[in-house]
């Protein structure tokens, strides 16, 4: 029986099928009415094994011919069947018998080639799968630069709508800026304006009194009879003054001024011999030439005669006090005169600062007086 499939032993680590094919005349106790149909197959390779059975009946095997074709008349009915060969993986399935035939093509896979299909099939599906994930990763990274070019322009319009607002908001400052600048400019235009006017009504005064205070160092020069030195003594003058206007640059000034005046003189040995110390009344007559420095400025040079009364004072003999201690005016004079020349910076029109010096002309008591003051015209 076996030489009749061409096996001529039996071999280990091997499945063999017994297969016994029955004569289709013979193979159905069916009765004749039964209708029939046609399962077609064309099988690879040829010594598959066609295994069919149904719900209730018991399988049937068949084999095909060398071609690898087979023909099974069937009942009416759904079969199931199997096609199995030795180291091939079998493929199963069901069929549906009727007055139409059915064919079936059915290529078996040999172990080696189904597991190198299954690898290829894996090895494709893994590729398909890194491509899939490729894709998924491209679309990732895709949306993620849509995101961040979305954010990138999103930031750069927030930065272009910041640096609109900031240039906006820096005109707006330079704006106000400028206008703050237009309006102190007229303002201080508007104070230089009104500061021209008032001083030019200031100085149209045809007449201003004022007064004035400072400090005296005065000393006096005598004949040469006297061989030794003299020196100055301290003191101060305060009174009222008076300011006759005839010109914007020509004036007349006068006044009362209470001054403090004197002398030291030594002798040869250095002590202080004499002292003298008076108070005058000293009425000044001086022309003053104004030049302007400014708006609010001039600088005036004054000179002329001064004439003084003495008020008061005494003259002190430091060697003999018992001999020689009299007043100022028995002594020398009760009365002085002499000339007078200084310079004054006039500040606002109001404000004076200024330095005289008088050079008394009595034979007997020649004054010598440096004054340095500060004043006020109303």
């Amino acid at each position: 029986m076996f030489q009749e499939y061409k096996i001529n032993g039996l071999e280990s680590n091997r499945v063999y099928e017994l297969v016994i094919n029955v004569p289709q005349q013979s193979s159905t106790t069916i009765s004749g009415n039964v209708k029939r149909g046609e399962f077609h197959l064309n099988v690879s390779p040829a010594e598959a094994v066609v295994t069919v059975w149904s719900e209730g009946t018991q399988r049937m095997s068949y084999r095909p011919q060398e071609n690898g074709s087979l023909t099974i008349r069937l009942p009416y009915g759904r079969y199931f069947y199997e096609v199995s060969a030795n180291t091939y993986y079998k493929q199963e399935g069901n069929v549906f018998i009727s007055d139409s035939p059915v064919a079936e093509n059915f290529t078996l896979q040999h172990t080696q080639e189904w597991v190198e299909e299954q690898a290829r099939q894996e090895r494709a599906r893994q590729e398909e799968a890194r491509r899939q994930e490729e894709q998924r990763l491209a679309e990732q990274r895709r949306q993620e630069e849509q995101r961040l070019a979305e954010e990138r322009r999103l930031a750069e319009e927030r930065l272009a709508e910041q640096q609109r607002i900031a240039e906006e908001r820096r005109q707006e400052q330079a704006r106000l800026a400028a206008e703050r600048a237009a309006e102190q400019a007229r303002i201080k235009k508007e104070k230089h304006e009104n500061l021209v006017k008032k001083m030019a009504q200031l100085d149209a005064k045809p007449f201003a009194f004022g007064i004035k205070a400072g400090y005296n160092m005065a000393t006096a020069s005598f004949s040469s009879d006297y061989k030794g030195t003299t020196g100055s003594v301290g003191g101060f003058h305060i009174g009222a003054t008076a300011d006759l206007r005839l010109s914007n640059t020509f004036h007349f000034c006068s006044g009362l001024i209470y001054s403090s005046k004197g002398y030291t003189y030594e002798n040869k040995g250095g002590d202080i011999d004499e002292e003298g110390k008076a108070q005058f009344i000293d009425i000044p007559l001086l022309a003053s030439i104004r030049l302007p420095l400014g708006t609010s400025l001039k600088l005036a040079f004054n000179v002329g005669p001064y004439l003084a009364l003495c008020a008061g004072g005494k003259v002190k003999d430091n060697l003999s006090p018992s001999l020689y201690d009299e007043s100022f005016s028995s002594v020398y004079t009760g009365f002085d005169y002499g000339l007078q020349a200084g310079v004054e910076l006039i500040i606002s029109y109001h404000l004076g600062l200024g330095i005289d010096y008088q050079i008394g002309m009595q034979s007997k008591y020649a004054n010598r007086n440096l004054m340095v003051g500060i004043g006020y015209r109303f």
